[in-house]
C-alpha cells in the first residue's frame, strides 16, 4: 500500500512540476525567433551562376535591414560594391567557423547622428544603430546561416576603433585566442550588457565603416556577439551605457566637424 502512495506522489509532483513549468514559461519573453535563411542562400547561389560571386551565408541583424546574403572573398572587397547588396567574409570557407569576422558598407548613414531604419539602407548602414544605446537595449541578436544551420549569437559588446582595432579574420581559434578578442571588445565596449562569454564560446563580429570621428578618420563600427548556447533561449537581458559611451555623446552633441549624410 506504501509503494502504491509513493507512486501516486511522485506522478502527482511530476504534474505540478509540469504545470509549474507552463505557467512561467512565457512564449512572449522570447525576444528573438529564428527565421530560416538556408532556402535564401540556395537562391543566392542560383544567381551566382550568373554573376560569378560566390554565395557561403546569410546574415540577419534583429532590429536593422540587414538581411543580406554573404559573399566569401580572398580578401576584403574586389570593388563588387555597385549595385549589389551584401556583406562578406574573407574566407570562402562554406562551413561554419568558431570566429567569424564579416565585414559590409555604410555608404548612406555617415553622419555624427546615425539614422535608424530607413528604406534605403540596404547594406550596413543601419548597423550605426548600435550608436543609441536604447536600440542597443532592445536589439540584442544575430542570426547567421552558413552550412546547414542557422546560428544565433547574442550581443556582447558594441565598440568604435581604429587600424590597432582591427578584427581578426575569420577561422577557428584556440580559447585563449577567442579569450583574447573577447577581451579586446569588452574593454572597447560603450556598453556593458548582462552576459556571460568565455574562451569556449563561439563569436562573430559585424564591422563597418564610420564617420563618427570626422570625414578623413577611418574608425570602424564593430559589434560583437557569441553563438547561443545549447539549451539557451533567445531571452532578454540587461544593457548598460558605460563611461566608453561618454565621448560618443559628446560627438553627437556636434563637437566635431563630422561628415553629413
Amino acid at each position: 500500500m506504501n509503494k502504491i502512495i509513493n507512486i501516486f506522489s511522485v506522478i502527482i509532483l511530476i504534474i505540478l512540476i509540469a504545470i509549474t513549468s507552463i505557467l512561467l514559461y512565457n512564449e512572449d519573453d522570447i525576444i528573438y525567433k529564428v527565421e530560416n535563411r538556408l532556402d535564401y542562400i540556395e537562391s543566392s547561389k542560383e544567381e551566382d551562376k550568373e554573376t560569378g560571386y560566390n554565395t557561403i551565408g546569410w546574415l540577419r541583424v534583429q532590429g536593422t535591414n540587414i538581411d543580406l546574403k554573404v559573399y566569401g572573398m580572398e580578401i576584403e572587397d574586389d570593388g563588387i560594391a555597385g549595385n549589389i547588396n551584401f556583406a562578406w567574409n574573407n574566407t570562402s570557407d562554406e562551413v561554419f567557423h568558431n570566429v567569424v569576422n564579416l565585414m559590409g558598407h555604410n555608404i548612406l548613414n555617415l553622419s555624427s547622428n546615425p539614422l535608424i531604419n530607413k528604406d534605403y539602407f540596404v547594406r550596413f548602414d543601419d548597423l550605426m544603430s548600435y550608436s543609441y544605446i536604447e536600440f542597443a537595449k532592445n536589439n540584442k541578436y544575430i542570426e547567421y546561416s552558413i552550412d546547414g544551420v542557422n546560428h544565433i549569437y547574442k550581443i556582447f559588446a558594441v565598440y568604435i576603433g581604429h587600424t590597432d582595432l582591427t578584427t581578426d579574420a575569420s577561422g577557428n581559434y584556440s580559447k585563449k585566442e577567442r579569450k583574447s578578442i573577447i577581451n579586446r571588445a569588452l574593454k572597447n565596449s560603450i556598453y556593458d550588457y548582462d552576459i556571460d562569454v568565455n574562451g569556449s564560446d563561439n563569436l562573430i563580429t559585424l564591422e563597418t565603416c564610420t564617420r563618427m570621428f570626422g570625414a578623413f578618420d577611418k574608425a570602424q563600427l564593430y559589434v560583437v556577439a557569441r553563438e547561443v548556447r545549447k539549451g539557451e533561449k533567445m531571452y532578454n537581458y540587461d544593457v548598460e551605457a558605460n563611461k566608453n559611451y561618454d565621448e560618443i555623446l559628446e560627438i553627437m552633441k556636434g563637437d566635431r566637424k563630422n561628415e553629413e549624410a
